[in-house]
């Protein structure tokens, strides 16, 4: 075999293993990059929901637009303190939307129409606190990144 052939053939063999390289990035990347969105948002809102509860647990009125929503709920705890704490989250996704769950406990109970003005005071502030991000953007009720839609729920209870 001559020189020149043997060139060519390890030349052959080189773009062959590029090429296999390639086509594994190709295919590996993308979903890499879909779940890593979905993590970096897991954190977020853990990170955002257990601010709120570190703000609720303090009890002292801070006057922003951040934590406007979270000083309504501590108006319905009476200057008791009511202990909320972050019990965790279920992440849900189906194709581009991503349904977040999050769970708060504490040890004060609200009435009916209370328990819902606050569930809807925490995810506002969870909303507020992920969309400072650079990364994130707000439209309403849905946070956005990455491609995909994100909806936050909260459920508040002493039972959770």
């Amino acid at each position: 075999m001559s020189s020149s052939r043997r060139r060519a053939q390890t030349a052959v063999e080189a773009m062959f293993i590029i090429a296999v390289i390639l086509t594994g990035v190709a295919l590996i990347v993308p979903s890499y990059l879909r779940s890593s969105t979905v993590s970096t948002m897991d954190v977020y809102v853990r990170d955002a929901a257990s601010s709120a509860c570190d703000y609720l647990n303090e009890g002292v009125f801070v006057i922003d637009s951040m934590h406007q929503p979270l000083n309504v709920v501590l108006t319905y705890t009476n200057g008791s303190y009511a202990f909320f704490s972050f019990k965790g989250i279920n992440v849900v996704e189906n194709g581009g939307e991503v349904g977040v769950t999050v769970y708060i406990g504490t040890g004060v109970s609200f009435t009916p129409t209370q328990l819902s003005v606050v569930e809807d005071k925490i995810k506002e502030y969870i909303l507020r606190y992920i969309s400072s991000r650079p990364n994130v953007r707000r439209e309403g009720d849905y946070l956005y990144m990455g491609g995909k839609r994100f909806t936050i729920t909260v459920n508040v209870g002493d039972n959770l």
